[in-house]
């Protein structure tokens, strides 16, 4: 998702009128979707999540754009998907005819048994995931945005593909297009979100913008148009060819420059509602040549401009560890078009270890920094980036502002570093219910008791909701560590209490579940058997039971030719003997009784 904020060129014009909407809505009816399944797949491998499952929520939406080149085998275990709102997987272009790029490598991850993998487990914690459909280039969006067939086609295929998948709504992440061209982006937004609610009502569409007030005009635009959300890409404020260098997501600036802070400022001069804005951040950092080692320092331009580095590859030199010029240069991503190109450092020298370095925190900017100086030059090297603390002061701004959330570009960037969970969690996490009894688990009668323990999030847990079965939940209550309730009437079964805790700010846990067994009924004697033994000299009677609460004891008699009835009163044993002749006629009675004291019925069996 590269984002360039001072290069996108706009003019002012309102969004397509009802007709113009209206005659793309009768092409896209009369457009048949030719997207092919996946390897493997021949039907939706995952439905979208319902509305009780997109109950679950954070403090505040956290929104990861997941890219096709860093999904791996080690992904699924990488990722915290209780800690994500929505994941958007990375993504898929349209051809000049509209139809889905289905040569291309973002499209065979997205359609591949990792990508199934990975929307079953955010739909298990009530995650949503979003295909992002993309359309970089200003040439390539003027042939798009003013074809209506084209689009037609392009909504089509990216509903039918969202159908598929399962997937949750959509990201459209346009860049690169003039401002003639934004009465026909407004069109395939509002077309875009109308097809795919007719699909699935709970469909979500996200539009990406850039930091300036270029993105503010078309998140405006967009939201006019029926977009759900807007990711604003707040990173990039200091490209390749900055100078001086410093912060790409800066909080403020003091130079004069563009920052995140700004950038908001520009939207809400547009009027946008902060509510339906997710503001993007940087999980990667940027890397120039410098004139010296001060903060802020100019660039050398003799060395050349900066280069991209993905999180997961910046370390700080220490005085006892190894020095960054010592760090292994990220692979470059596949294409310019897909995501900021983190490219290969500069070379360093060979030569005795770094022992001039700086390392620091730009308050004003909330920005990590460092500073290297080649042993054998002494021409310095600075890198720029963000780190759990730095973000956790973005995500305070997110907090502060009343934002809908914050976003990630991107997630996998960081994988091997420590604390990039843990600051989305400080600042968004809902309360987590760790555990849940019913006592009894095992009831005649339909009153338990439920008792509950949780963590709490960013937020202290203030109230409960509680249903049964798939009952809708009742209102929220007061929580509590337990609380009287009433499984749901019917037949002798297992009965499941679903249970969900909220806090202060409405951040609301993943629902849990119990259950409980209602027992009414005693025991059902299976098995009963009465032979001869010669050898013993006796009758031998043989009998189980069965009970989904277990068998407490049993209860045997018998009568000998039409005596009065004798026996046991109670007993755990399983086998019995009668003392009687062969020849002698035997009759013999078991019932059991359960493990919550009911008795079943008698079972006979008459010999010879």
């Amino acid at each position: 998702m590269p984002n360039e904020p001072h290069t996108t060129r706009f003019a002012l014009r309102r969004p397509a009128p009802r007709a113009a909407v209206a005659a793309l809505a009768v092409v896209i009816a009369l457009t048949v979707s030719g997207v092919p399944t996946g390897p493997g797949r021949t039907a939706a491998a995952s439905a979208p999540l319902s509305a009780e499952q997109l109950s679950h929520r954070l403090s505040g939406e956290v929104y990861g754009f997941l890219p096709y080149w860093r999904v791996d085998d080690e992904t699924d275990s990488y990722l915290r998907y209780e800690l994500l709102s929505t994941i958007a997987l990375f993504s898929v272009g349209f051809r000049a005819d509209g139809s889905i790029e289905t040569d291309a490598p973002g499209y065979r991850m997205i359609v591949g048994s990792r990508a199934a993998t990975i929307i079953d487990r955010a739909h298990a914690v009530g995650t949503r995931v979003d295909i992002t459909f993309t359309s970089f280039g200003f040439a390539r969006n003027d042939a798009f945005f003013n074809d209506a067939t084209a689009q037609a086609r392009a909504i089509a295929d990216a509903v039918a593909l969202m159908a598929m998948l399962g997937a949750d709504g959509a990201n459209l992440d346009v860049e690169g297009i003039q401002s003639d061209d934004f009465t026909g982006y407004a069109t395939f937004v509002r077309g875009l979100g109308e097809a795919a609610r007719a699909s699935n009502p709970l469909a979500r569409i996200t539009v990406a913008t850039n930091a300036n007030a270029s993105g503010a005009r078309m998140a405006d635009y967009a939201l006019a148009q029926g977009a759900d959300r807007v990711f604003i890409m707040g990173y990039n404020y200091r490209t390749s060819g900055a100078d001086p260098v410093g912060g790409i997501a800066p909080l403020q600036r003091t130079d004069g420059g563009l920052s995140l802070t700004a950038t908001l400022g520009l939207y809400a001069a547009r009027g946008i509602a902060f509510d339906r804005l997710i503001l993007g951040l940087p999980y990667y950092g940027r890397r120039w040549p410098t004139l010296s080692g001060d903060l802020h320092a100019a660039r050398d331009t003799a060395r050349g401009g900066g280069s991209s580095i993905y999180a997961a590859s910046i370390t700080p030199p220490t005085p006892a560890g190894p020095s960054p010029s010592a760090e292994p240069s990220p692979s470059p991503d596949p294409s310019p078009s897909a995501g900021p190109s983190p490219s290969a450092d500069p070379p360093v020298s060979s030569g005795p270890p770094v022992t001039s370095w700086i390392v620091g925190y730009d308050e004003v900017e909330a920005t990590e920094w460092f500073a290297v100086a080649d042993p054998v030059t002494g021409a310095w090297t600075q890198t720029y980036y963000d780190s759990p603390r730095s973000l956790s002061a973005k995500y305070a701004l997110v907090v502060s502002d009343g934002l809908a959330g914050a976003g990630i570009w991107a997630l996998d960037y960081d994988r091997g570093q420590v604390g990039f969970w843990e600051a989305i969690a400080r600042s968004f996490a809902p309360p987590r219910i760790t555990a849940v009894t019913s006592t009894p688990d095992l009831t005649k009668g339909s009153s338990v008791s439920i008792t509950l323990s949780w963590v709490d999030g960013v937020s202290a847990a203030t109230e409960m909701r509680l249903a049964n079965e798939t009952a809708d939940f009742g209102d929220w209550q007061p929580i509590a560590a337990t609380i009287p309730w009433e499984l749901a009437a019917g037949a002798d079964g297992m009965r499941t209490v679903r249970i969900q805790i909220r806090d202060g700010i409405d951040g609301r846990s993943v629902i849990a579940s119990v259950q409980a067994r209602i027992d009414t009924t005693g025991p059902v004697v299976s098995s009963l058997k009465l032979s001869w033994s010669a050898s013993a000299a006796r009758w031998i009677t043989t009998y189980a039971a069965k009970d989904p609460s277990g068998v407490d004891v049993y209860q045997v008699r018998y009568r000998i030719n039409g005596g009065a009835w004798q026996g046991l009163t109670m007993t755990s044993k399983t086998r019995f003997a009668i003392k009687a002749s062969g020849r002698a006629r035997v009759k013999v009675a078991v019932r059991a009784r359960d493990g919550l004291g009911t008795w079943g019925a008698w079972r006979y069996l008459t010999r010879p």
